[in-house]
């Protein structure tokens, strides 16, 4: 019977898990697909990473040492194009068309040919013989199994360092939140009150950052005890690691930082302090100081 599922699997389309996004986004991804992997063995799963989004976007991780098949897909200026070409469609034509993908859409939602994993209820609708999944599988249970080998990976050629100087490593996520009107970075005042627990940490304080633009420099100025701490800005596995293995962590709204907090916990069984904000994230089995 295994034989027959293995040949069978072997011809059938790969199911393809599709992902937009940054290193925080690949790595819930992969946690997906991991899950998925023990859920389906005899299934072939494909990450389709878009390169589309605010900036171009490119894989991070080593998704070779998962044994996870990866297939680029390079759509960052298909929606400019797309834009360029608008005015040779008809409106009548664009109402026909837009139509025509909602219907095949939610046939092939109601055939469970396409599934979306956003959270575990999405993610039990998941069939054996899907062949499309998207989401931000997000609010997917944490696995400890599945993140223990994500771990691996990430930090084999870093020699994982269990401990630095720093008392706290403070992770501020500003960039692109200086500049949208919607959403806006956490406030430094949140953050001097969540400081003000701790003893005196001089200058044990390691505050990283993904901008060190003016207007960042600025923003962190109205911080009591961040104004004379000067900014670090590393790659993004680099970030993760600092986090993860510093004495006392405090993360803002970046799923890097949520990632820290998820590898602290189930790695290495250290507490973080995170904001309200990603509080969701207790759906999927995150403890936290929350602020």
């Amino acid at each position: 019977m295994n034989r027959v599922k293995t040949v069978f699997y072997a011809i059938y389309p790969a199911l393809q898990v599709h992902t937009w996004g940054g290193l925080g986004s690949q790595l819930f991804a992969a946690h997906a697909i991991l899950r998925l992997r023990s859920r389906f063995p005899y299934r072939r799963i494909v990450l389709v990473i878009h390169t589309s989004g605010v900036t171009k976007r490119i894989p991070e991780l080593n998704f070779n040492l998962l044994a996870i098949n990866l297939r680029l897909v390079d759509d960052f200026n298909l929606i400019a194009s797309n834009n360029k070409n608008h005015h040779y469609n008809t409106s009548k034509q664009k109402f026909l068309w837009s139509n025509f993908k909602k219907l095949g859409k939610s046939l092939l939602k109601y055939l469970y040919f396409f599934a979306e994993a956003n959270d575990e209820m999405n993610y039990k609708e998941v069939r054996s013989w899907t062949i499309m999944l998207r989401g931000h599988y997000t609010q997917l249970k944490l696995d400890e199994k599945a993140l223990k080998e994500i771990s691996k990976s990430l930090f084999r050629e870093q020699n994982f360092r269990k401990t630095i100087p720093e008392a706290l490593v403070v992770h501020y996520r500003l960039g692109d939140l200086m500049y949208l009107e919607e959403k806006s970075p956490v406030s430094v005042k949140r953050i001097d009150q969540i400081i003000d627990t701790f003893p005196p940490l001089k200058n044990s304080i390691l505050l990283l950052a993904d901008s060190k633009t003016l207007d960042s420099v600025e923003f962190l100025s109205n911080s009591k005890n961040l104004r004379y701490i000067e900014v670090v800005v590393t790659d993004p596995i680099t970030t993760l690691e600092l986090c993860m293995v510093a004495g006392n962590f405090l993360g803002t709204t970046s799923k890097i930082s949520l990632w820290a907090a998820i590898f602290r916990k189930f790695i290495l069984g250290k507490a973080s302090y995170l904001p309200q904000e990603l509080k969701w994230a207790e759906r999927a089995g995150l403890d936290s100081n929350w602020y």
